[in-house]
């Protein structure tokens, strides 16, 4: 049995999440029975696996694709995480894989948010002006 991310890295900026698609084939000659997919991250990064429980059967040569929301917690620190992955069966289970997550703040946020607070503080110092002497 094999798992295959559809991408090795991905980019988050805290607080973002993205979505990534994990294929699990049955490499094997026999059936395999109870299929699922078990993922294992760092602190601060969090995945929601997005099937229903596991697979009941997987046939010789079959794959099935599994979305997979991976999301940085906003209180998470820029560098670089893992996740790890790895199908399970009754039978059998595959080596791990692993995907890299990069946390990047980006730089202008702060100077994003500092500007949206200096225009309110405007807005609502032109309001007080021009309606509260009446």
């Amino acid at each position: 049995m094999s798992v295959f991310p559809n991408t090795r890295s991905i980019t988050l900026n805290p607080g973002g999440s993205r979505e990534i698609t994990v294929n699990l084939r049955n490499s094997g000659d026999q059936t395999l029975n109870n299929v699922e997919l078990r993922v294992q991250t760092d602190s601060g990064i969090s995945t929601d696996v997005k099937s229903f429980g596991a697979i009941d059967e997987l046939e010789s040569g079959d794959s099935e694709s599994i979305p997979v929301e991976v999301s940085a917690r906003a209180s998470v620190n820029s560098g670089s995480n893992e996740i790890l992955m790895r199908a399970v069966s009754d039978e059998v289970q595959s080596d791990d894989e692993q995907v890299e997550v990069s946390i990047e703040k980006s730089s202008s946020s702060g100077f994003i948010g500092i500007g949206m607070v200096l225009v309110a503080v405007i807005v609502l110092a032109l309001f007080v002006y021009r309606f509260g002497r009446r």
